[in-house]
């Protein structure tokens, strides 16, 4: 089961906290559905926790699509 992260240096007292860095890269086909075709996303993100419940998140995402389907009636 899924549970909070202890913080081990928390704002709180006197610290800097917690970082995180984030990188994903996926790509997807769906050129068998009627509004398809083939994509790929990048991801990077940067999170800050400053204590076990609060913290601040920066994610970009980028999308391309490599090739869109023709729309099927």
């Amino acid at each position: 089961m899924w549970h909070r992260p202890d913080m081990l240096s928390p704002v709180t007292g006197g610290r800097s906290g917690a970082f995180e860095l984030l990188l994903r890269y996926d790509g997807e086909d769906q050129t068998d559905a009627p509004f398809g075709g083939r994509g790929t996303f990048a991801m990077l993100g940067a999170n800050w926790y400053l204590i076990d419940r609060a913290g601040f998140k920066l994610n970009v995402v980028r999308y391309s699509a490599v090739s869109r389907g023709e729309i099927v009636f």
